[in-house]
């Protein structure tokens, strides 16, 4: 699921080893690690026939991210009888993306049989590793373990090293899988590497040969990139005349063909390097392939070849499963080394410098552990530099014995990017201080325990990342006037200097995990703060100001609330008794309030002004223009998404106006920046929706269509929060309702029969709406200050009636109830949870 930026998960438990982590829910009680490898997770109490809820990631050396749908179809094999795919997408996972399956098949076991969900996702780490993880439960409790098992996969955390023995229970485990420790093997014969003796290339589909569309192909090192792209197009009628199936019908001469790039391949001034593909896919990241214009089924099989100013592609071309749309592609280029600027290239290693004169090294990842070495002091003209140094076998006594960073680094004028990761370093030497156009640095996980002042006046400096150290203080002297990023997070502070708060264009502070004492008030002021909520609370008066700090009036919490309602809240005691829940009455109670839902109506045609209505345009009076916003200079509209008639809602509820109308708008759906207008006066004031020409209001995304105008039915009802996301959202349990905290699944099993199911099929004021992470009321709380008991949901709008908020999300805003009863629109907080 995917809401606004959570903070601290307070009371989760963490699983872990010395190298890689986990958080687990409360729901899963049963934590193991096994061979200080594999972290597994499970419960007993969500009852079941045969399989009960549970999860693991094991770290393994298996080879690349490449092999991940051989691992997933080896498993589904072994596993499942009839697997149903249910799911195929793509997450989140340390940072990269982490192909997401799910599979149900019909399980049996002594006598019983079940529908079992089952999950598999694997992310690669670049280094020889990656994490594979599997869950599984039955069909009854899907929903509930499926956003629990998706987020305990994206906590995963580790420290850029070795997990312990990688090679044993994720190895054995992987060792049946075919070519699981081999080079891909290609059971085809491949041609040798026979460039022709003359000519710029050729190319050649089985025996018929095809021509190149020389204008269009390349070989060069963008700036940008830092790696060699090459290009090779082909002339797409001529393939067409070899096999009409073989290429798309949208192809052309400047697209159809190949594209490639490389990485590690500088051999003295030349390209050199051999790169072998199965399917499309390979084991060596430093080469990555793509098929342009192509029928999109088709996939390579085959080897890519660098070699003396020359460029080959060797191999077959096939439809997987289809022996009819086979045939062998040998292609050969040949490369302008005169026109390759190497200056533009990034070097993987030392080693791979060799050959290069010094001033063409400009981008450079040092791997080798250990001390920097001379020869890199010759690089004048460096401008990047990253020592991620990589330990396949694990880091010894002496490698995490801390080395210095050589003062040297300060002779290195032209430095602009600084990087260091998995790799301790006793000290930054005061010499960074000369590096006067460094614009970005990031330390990680180096053991730091101080810093020099020098670090701290850089002049163009913009990034700093110092997280996962063990800082426990910074100089008092701060002079930063170009910084905009600062992420502290993971050290031993305490505090933090005023001196920081004069960075003028500082926006992002990041101070989670760290053991503070104090901080000023002024921190609480930075755009993109970064802090745990009960921190936020124990260290800054963090009382709500105001809209525009007009302050707080007096508001009546009670009318918010269920018991508000007496002939209401008689239906829900007659509901909670029928459903034999009669022991939690009072419990319930505590936590219930009285909304308003919306269900969609008829399409709204415009004939009455002002009356409620979601999507299409709003009617608005002349005295209110419609909103636009400034976007790169250009304006955009903001997107309409309901109007709310106060009277028509004042007999459901008592904390709106009385009278008036009510207009909610986005910017877009990336930033979701709110805009709620009001208007009390006459109908006869109103110009209709229906005047309004969509044309002369564009959007942010021009692709985004408008939804169509509906009416609804309006009716109070009551709203019970959901627990899942407890630990983080207390708020919504009184003292009173504690025990649902307490005892996990205990609300939820009452929820689904309290409230009806389709209550995500409905928009609705004073809700409650479900999120895995912070509750709407605590979001606006932490972006706007205040308690998240003082806010209020003032409208949820669900994926219905032409909305989709992302994947079927729901979007809300949230008002202070001090600002509601003023009716002050003005500083309303807006967010959105999705799947």
């Amino acid at each position: 699921m995917k809401s606004q930026p959570p903070g601290k998960r307070a009371h989760m438990p963490e699983l872990g080893t010395a190298t890689h982590h986990l958080t687990i829910p409360d729901s899963l009680e049963k934590t193991y690690v096994v061979f200080d490898c594999l972290l597994k997770a499970e419960t007993a109490k969500a009852g079941h026939a045969i399989q009960c809820p549970e999860c693991s990631v094991v770290p393994s050396n298996y080879p690349h991210n490449t092999s991940f749908e051989q691992w997933a179809a080896f498993k589904i094999e072994t596993y499942c009888e009839a697997p149903q795919q249910v799911a195929n997408e793509t997450l989140e996972v340390l940072g990269k993306e982490a192909p997401w399956r799910e599979v149900t098949d019909l399980w049996s076991w002594d006598g019983k049989e079940a529908t079992v969900h089952y999950f598999l996702s694997g992310v690669p780490t670049g280094l020889g590793l990656w994490f594979c993880f599997q869950a599984y439960c039955e069909a009854d409790v899907v929903d509930t373990y499926r956003p629990i098992f998706r987020e305990i996969w994206q906590s995963l955390t580790w420290n850029g090293e070795m997990p312990a023995d990688p090679e044993g229970p994720a190895a054995d485990m992987l060792a049946t899988l075919p070519g699981g420790d081999e080079e891909p093997s290609v059971e085809l014969e491949l041609p040798p590497f026979a460039p022709p003796a003359q000519g710029p290339g050729i190319a050649r589909f089985d025996d018929r040969e095809v021509s190149l569309s020389l204008d269009h192909c390349a070989a060069v090192i963008p700036e940008a990139f830092h790696e060699l792209s090459l290009n090779l197009r082909l002339e797409p009628e001529e393939a067409r005349a070899f096999h009409e199936d073989v290429v798309s019908e949208f192809a052309s001469a400047d697209s159809f063909g190949f594209r490639f790039t490389f990485s590690g391949i500088h051999e003295d001034g030349v390209p050199t390097g051999e790169f072998s593909f199965e399917e499309g896919k390979s084991k060596d990241s430093r080469a990555r392939f793509w098929l342009d214009g192509w029928e999109y089924s088709f996939e390579f099989t085959g080897k890519l070849v660098l070699r003396d100013g020359w460029f080959g592609v060797l191999g077959f071309l096939e439809k997987p499963y289809d022996d009819h749309h086979r045939f062998r592609i040998e292609a050969y280029l040949e490369m302008d080394l005169a026109s390759l600027d190497w200056s533009h290239y990034r070097f993987l290693s030392l080693q791979e410098t060799n050959g290069a004169a010094p001033e063409q090294v400009r981008f450079l990842q040092v791997s080798e552990p250990g001390p920097l070495p001379d020869q890199l002091f010759s690089f004048k003209n460096l401008r990047e530099l990253s020592l991620h140094p990589s330990y396949p076998h694990g880091r010894s006594e002496e490698q995490q014995a801390p080395t210095e960073l050589d003062p040297r680094i300060g002779e290195l004028s032209e430095l602009a990017v600084f990087s260091l990761s998995n790799r301790a370093v006793a000290e930054i030497p005061p010499s960074i201080g000369k590096l006067l156009k460094l614009q970005r640095i990031s330390v990680v996980g180096a053991g730091l325990e101080s810093t020099p002042t020098e670090l701290w006046q850089l002049p163009v400096l913009e990034s700093l990342c110092l997280s996962h150290n063990k800082l426990a203080s910074i100089p008092d002297d701060i002079q930063l006037p170009s910084l905009r990023y600062l992420a502290l997070e993971k050290n031993s502070l305490s505090t933090l200097p005023t001196s920081l708060l004069k960075a003028p264009n500082l926006k992002r502070l990041l101070l989670e995990d760290n053991p503070w004492n104090s901080l000023d008030q002024g921190f609480l002021e930075i755009e993109d703060l970064r802090l745990e909520q009960a921190d936020r609370m124990r260290l800054f008066d963090y009382s709500y100001p105001g809209a525009n700090g007009s302050g707080v009036v007096e508001w009546d919490d009670s009318v918010f609330k269920l018991t508000a309602d007496v002939e209401l809240q008689k239906e829900f005691e007659k509901k909670v008794l029928s459903c034999g829940h009669g022991k939690y009455l009072t419990r319930l109670m505590a936590c219930a309030r009285k909304s308003v839902k919306f269900t969609l109506a008829e399409e709204d045609d415009y004939s009455q002004l002002g009356r409620t209505r979601f999507g299409g345009m709003p009617d608005l009076p002349e005295s209110l223009d419609y909103p636009f916003y400034d976007s790169d200079g250009s304006p955009c509209a903001y997107e309409f998404v309901a109007q709310l008639n106060c009277q028509e809602l004042a007999p459901f509820q008592d904390y709106l106006p009385r009278s008036g109308i009510l207009y909610f708008f986005i910017d877009h759906q990336e930033s979701f920046g709110p805009k709620v207008l009001y208007f009390d006066g006459p109908s006869s004031a109103l110009i209709s929706g229906s005047k309004f020409d969509p044309e002369q209001y564009p959007l942010f995304d021009e692709y985004t269509d408008r939804t169509e105008p509906h009416r609804v039915n309006i009716e109070k009802s009551w709203s019970l929060p959901s627990d899942y996301a407890g630990y983080c959202n207390g708020y919504y349990f009184p003292k009173e309702a504690q025990i649902f905290l307490e005892h996990d699944d205990l609300l939820h099993d009452m929820t689904e029969e309290l409230v009806d199911s389709e209550s995500h099929r409905r928009h609705e004021i004073n809700g409650h709406v479900f999120t895995q992470h912070e509750g709407p009321e605590l979001q606006a709380a932490m972006a706007k200050r205040g308690q998240p008991e003082e806010w209020i949901t003032l409208l949820k709008v669900a994926s219905i009636g032409g909305f989709c908020w992302w994947d079927a999300g729901d979007l809300f805003y949230v008002i202070h109830k001090s600002d509601l009863k003023k009716g002050d629109f003005s500083n309303v907080y807006c967010g959105m949870e999705s799947s």
